[in-house]
C-alpha cells in the first residue's frame, strides 16, 4: 500500500500544484528536506522509509523544478534511494512495486517496472494493485492473465478492462 500511496501523492501534488494558485514549495524547501533526510539516514541506515521519503522529495523536486544541476539533487537518486531501502529491508514487496513504478516514471523502462512488480507479487500474491499496474506494462495478450488474477482478488476496474479486452475482445 505505501508504494501505491507514494505514487498517488507524487502525482497529486504535481498536479494540484501545477493546476492551482497555491505555489508548490520552493526548490529550496525541497532540498532542505532532502538534505535533513540525508542526515537522518546516516544516523539510521538500516530504515528504508528514510530512503523511501528523500527519494520522493528528490522525485518530487525534480517532476515540479525540472532537472537539478547539483548530483544529490539528481532524478537518478530517486532509484538509487529505493535500491537501497531494498538492501535494508528486501523482504517488502511495496518496495520492489515502489521501484518498478520510478523505474516506467523515470526512464521509461517497462521491462524493469515488469520485473519488479513480478518479485512484489512473488512476496505478496494478494495484492490486486500489483497485477493492474504490472498489466498495464504489458502487452494487451499478456496483461489478461493479470487483469483476471486482480478481478479475482475483487479490485473493480480489472473486472471491467478483463470483460472489455480479454472476454470479449472480439466483439464489436
Amino acid at each position: 500500500m505505501r508504494s501505491i500511496m507514494a505514487m498517488i501523492l507524487v502525482c497529486l501534488a504535481t498536479l494540484a500544484y501545477s493546476q492551482s494558485k497555491t505555489p508548490a514549495p520552493s526548490q529550496e524547501k525541497y532540498r532542505s528536506n532532502i538534505d535533513e533526510l540525508t542526515l537522518q539516514i546516516e544516523s539510521d541506515p538500516n530504515n528504508p522509509d528514510l530512503y523511501v521519503k528523500r527519494a520522493d522529495q528528490i522525485y518530487l523536486l525534480n517532476a515540479i523544478y525540472r532537472a537539478q544541476a547539483d548530483e544529490k539533487y539528481k532524478l537518478k537518486n530517486v532509484v538509487e534511494d529505493i535500491d537501497k531501502a531494498i538492501e535494508v529491508a528486501d523482504s517488502d514487496p511495496h518496495l520492489y512495486s515502489l521501484r518498478g513504478n520510478y523505474k516506467k516514471l523515470i526512464y521509461n523502462d517497462k521491462a524493469g517496472a515488469i520485473q519488479d512488480l513480478t518479485k512484489a507479487i512473488e512476496l505478496n500474491p494478494n495484492n490486486p494493485d500489483w497485477y493492474f499496474q504490472r498489466a498495464n506494462y504489458r502487452s494487451v495478450e499478456d496483461a489478461c492473465e493479470d487483469w483476471k488474477k486482480c478481478s479475482d482478488l475483487g479490485d473493480y476496474r480489472c473486472v471491467k478492462i478483463y470483460e472489455q479486452l480479454c472476454v470479449n475482445a472480439d466483439t464489436p
